[in-house]
């Protein structure tokens, strides 16, 4: 938000497209108020024709700033600039447009034409990006004024050229400087193809989904959308920053010149001009209705966006017949709660990367789903109950989200999706279902999500060997069912849940070589089976006051002892097995394990004492009368 002296200010960037339609000015509408008023999530407009009397009855008497950038169409004028008495006396409006007649047409009060850079000017930033510098190296003045004079004094084609000449010798800039002869009137969107054309077969791939499909995007999330191979997506995206076809902005979203976008329509569009279905990506209402009503979709078609931006109150119907050519289809996203879907639908394509779907409204995605090459899902808002019948092999899937699955009963068994990273299903307001075990064993997972604490029902959570885990969340504490636990081998835990003690109810613990700091389990009182096999122990994690009064079984096999831990464990009245298996002693020379076990015979109930692979056993002198050596 921009301030100008004691002007309440608001600024937009306006995206062509969405911002004719309904739902895109009314959100821009919110903002305006948002910013403005600094009443974010105070007041909330519900459709267009109401918005026009909140800002006039809100800002008619306010002062404001408001600059509104790259307006294409007069409905945008009309909806959220309106008429001069929409505002206080004073208020400052600024509107940038490359049509003048719009300007014209809405009656502003001044216009300023801005001028095109001057010789010095062009080159000079066209210096900045192709030398690093503002003036050019030795042997490429000439060639960076030939350079200039294609550009036309346009900043975007400066910038996008010079980086496509960076660190090129001279014999490259000549041949670029050919094609760029070859342009016909130095045409804007064929001076920017040239660096396009540069680009190889990923990267050209990486440029149309983002211009067709991703434009603002998180660049994290688009580099998992388009991650068939995560290494060719993040050197593409990599590869496009470094030629300025995009930039990363500071809260990391991709953000593309509309020139460049509308290029990368444009070279979309050209692929088959008379006919959607022949091309191989699809982002507009009427293209996709069309393919799926009249079921010209082809093998050609890789990618298909149907978003939430339709005005048409009619319903669009995905059938399996619409689908059965799109056997090439790698990313299908879906946020239009108008989509009918037949009860036998199914995705015909092997080579689906990437499903984003809010508004799925089948019980299930259908046994026949083809998940072999599914590296992305991510289905919000939806009436799944279960994710599909069966087991489906997912190898290659690193992301699961299913926020806001209200309906979930099941989830599905993660022991097939070994390269699982991120499991999220937030936003569920409810218990899911009966789910009693959640396992996790053996994948990629970093983190839980903190909705987990819906699965009340939850009684064992098992994430052995989990080698890129670094935390959990503490709200699993809250589970009032929860029974076992299983950590072992996940040897990048930070730390364990600093409220463990609050898990009464936790009967099973396994933290087999988990190398964190242990706080203490005194508090669960129900613990009846507990494993610190080569962990990081101290004297703090078993108490003497006795709470742990249910512990039967004990392992700590492998174990740097010290006696201020055995002391305390020789307080567990309850403990029938002990398995010390392998544990040593490097810090106390000429201490005895034996001499450690003096006062073993408090253990009243010790029915077995494993001691195999230990050293330093000269004799115990103290054994419980319960006890069978093993």
């Amino acid at each position: 938000m921009r301030e100008a002296g004691k002007l309440a200010g608001y600024d937009v960037k306006v995206d062509r497209e969405e911002s004719t339609k309904d739902s895109g000015l009314l959100k821009l509408r919110q903002r305006l108020l948002d910013d403005t008023l600094g009443l974010k999530g105070q007041l909330t407009l519900k459709n267009i024709h109401i918005g026009v009397k909140v800002i006039k009855d809100k800002l008619s008497s306010k002062k404001v700033f408001v600059f509104v950038d790259d307006i294409d169409h007069s409905r945008q004028l009309e909806h959220l600039v309106g008429k001069h008495s929409w505002f206080g006396h004073g208020s400052r409006i600024i509107i940038t447009t490359r049509k003048k007649y719009l300007l014209t047409a809405y009656g502003v009060d001044y216009m300023y034409e801005v001028d095109k850079l001057n010789d010095v000017e062009a080159l000079q930033i066209f210096c900045s990006y192709a030398f690093k510098q503002h003036f050019p190296e030795k042997d490429y003045g000439d060639l960076s004024k030939q350079v200039v004079r294609f550009a036309d004094g346009l900043p975007l084609a400066l910038k996008v050229l010079g980086s496509l000449l960076f660190k090129k010798g001279v014999k490259d800039w000549k041949s670029e400087l050919k094609k760029l002869a070859e342009v016909p009137n130095t045409e804007i969107t064929n001076v920017l193809k040239i660096s396009y054309d540069g680009l190889d077969h990923t990267q050209k791939m990486i440029f149309l989904d983002i211009a067709c499909f991703f434009k603002g995007g998180h660049v994290e999330a688009v580099t998992q959308v388009l991650d068939g191979s995560r290494s060719k997506a993040e050197s593409g995206i990599n590869a496009l920053v470094d030629r300025c076809l995009i930039t990363i902005s500071t809260d990391k979203k991709i953000e593309m010149h509309d020139s460049l976008a509308q290029m990368g329509k444009e070279i979309v569009y050209k692929e088959c001009p008379n006919e959607p279905g022949e091309r191989s990506r699809l982002w507009k209402h009427e293209d996709v209705c069309r393919v799926l009503t009249i079921n010209t979709g082809t093998e050609k078609i890789e990618g298909m966006l149907l978003n939430d931006q339709c005005t048409s109150e009619h319903e669009i119907k995905f059938t399996s017949k619409a689908f059965k050519r799109m056997t090439r289809l790698r990313v299908l996203v879906v946020a239009n709660n108008r989509v009918q879907l037949s009860t036998d639908f199914a995705f015909p394509s092997h080579d689906l990367i990437s499903l984003i779907w809010v508004g799925y409204s089948l019980a299930s995605l259908r046994s026949n789903f083809h998940a072999n090459s599914l590296v992305y899902l991510y289905l919000k808002d939806n009436n799944i109950k279960r994710l599909w019948e069966g087991n489906l092999c997912l190898k290659k899937l690193t992301h699961m989200l299913l926020d806001g699955s209200q309906h979930l009963i099941e989830i599905p068994e993660f022991s097939t999706m070994p390269n699982l990273e991120s499991l999220s299903f937030s936003e569920i307001k409810r218990n899911i279902g009966k789910l009693a075990d959640l396992i996790l064993d053996g994948t990629d997972i970093k983190e839980l999500p903190s909705s987990i604490e819906h699965l009340q029902d939850l009684r064992g959570l098992r994430l052995n060997n989990c080698k890129n885990l670094e935390s959990l969340p503490n709200n699993i504490c809250n589970l009032s069912s929860f029974r076992t636990l299983y950590l072992d081998g996940c040897s990048k835990l930070g730390k364990l849940l600093k409220d463990l003690e609050r898990m009464p109810c936790l009967e099973n613990l396994s933290l087999r070589s988990v190398s964190c700091r242990l706080p203490s389990l005194s508090g669960l009182s129900h613990l009846r089976i507990l494993c610190l096999d080569e962990c990081n122990l101290t004297p703090g994690v078993i108490k003497r006051d006795n709470r742990l009064n249910a512990l039967e079984i004990l392992s700590m096999r492998n174990y740097n002892l010290n006696e201020g831990v055995l002391n305390k464990i020789f307080h567990l009245c309850s403990l029938k097995v002990l398995d010390l298996s392998g544990v040593f002693n490097t810090e106390e020379e000429g201490i005895f394990l034996s001499d450690m076990l003096v006062g073993i015979n408090q253990l009243s109930n010790l029915r077995a004492l494993c001691l195999s692979h230990c050293k330093k056993i000269s004799q115990i002198l103290e054994i419980p009368s319960s006890l069978r050596l093993s």
